[in-house]
């Protein structure tokens, strides 16, 4: 169950789901304060963050909290890691950095995990997005697999389903496009949206899916696909 007394802070990259979040805070009367990744956060209508924040200044998160008197938190939007080498960080950024170093380099599941442990170290609770997002979250009883009966089947979705997990073990992407029973594309380091640019340079008279999921060590609570 949701606590709507706490005051949160939605720390916020890009993505669609970002705006639903904010909306749904709005609608439910919660009390909270929005941190925008300013590289990646996208400017909604009539919603202002209170704060943004940068890559190299990503360490002044904890100061931001405390000032606002905050203790819960929650993750929501796409960003991508990026080279150290391009980084100009400000010193608690640096000290941050030289923390995570050893998993910065390891994949996105296990540096996730790293920076959970931090907030919750500093006494800090991550909460899941999801009970927030409910409506726009497919399940075995919401989705709209029936308007699709004619081109896929259930069975087809599970095989699909398991090739895209397989491809998600090698913790490079987790989305493929598959045709025929066969991917012929797959997700690399420029993201889910490149991958659909380069579909649509192909010409085919058959359906072709995107499948999406979340990689075997994913922690869905602060990544969610």
């Amino acid at each position: 169950m949701f606590d709507k007394s706490k005051k949160i802070a939605l720390v916020l990259g890009g993505g669609d789901l970002v705006k639903s979040l904010i909306e749904e805070c709005i609608f439910k009367k919660i009390d909270f304060k929005i941190i925008a990744i300013k590289e990646y956060y996208t400017e909604i209508k009539n919603i202002k963050p209170q704060y943004y924040i940068g890559y190299n200044k990503i360490g002044n998160i904890f100061k931001i909290l405390n000032q606002n008197n905050i203790r819960s938190v929650m993750f929501l939007g796409n960003i991508k890691k990026i080279p150290l080498q391009r980084l100009r960080p400000n010193l608690i950024t640096f000290y941050y950095i030289i923390v995570l170093l050893t998993y910065y380099n390891k994949g996105d599941a296990e540096l996730l995990n790293r920076i959970i442990k931090i907030f919750s170290k500093k006494g800090f609770d991550i909460l899941d997005t999801r009970v927030l997002l409910k409506k726009y979250l497919a399940s075995d009883k919401e989705n709209n697999l029936s308007k699709f009966t004619k081109i896929i089947s259930k069975e087809t979705i599970k095989y699909y389903f398991e090739l895209a997990k397989n491809f998600g073990k090698e913790d490079v992407g987790q989305s493929i496009i598959v045709k025929n029973n066969r991917i012929i594309l797959r997700e690399d380091k420029e993201g889910t949206d490149k991958m659909i640019e380069k579909y649509k340079k192909i010409k085919s008279n058959f359906p072709a899916f995107l499948v999406k999921v979340s990689k075997p060590a994913q922690d869905l609570i602060i990544d969610l696909p």
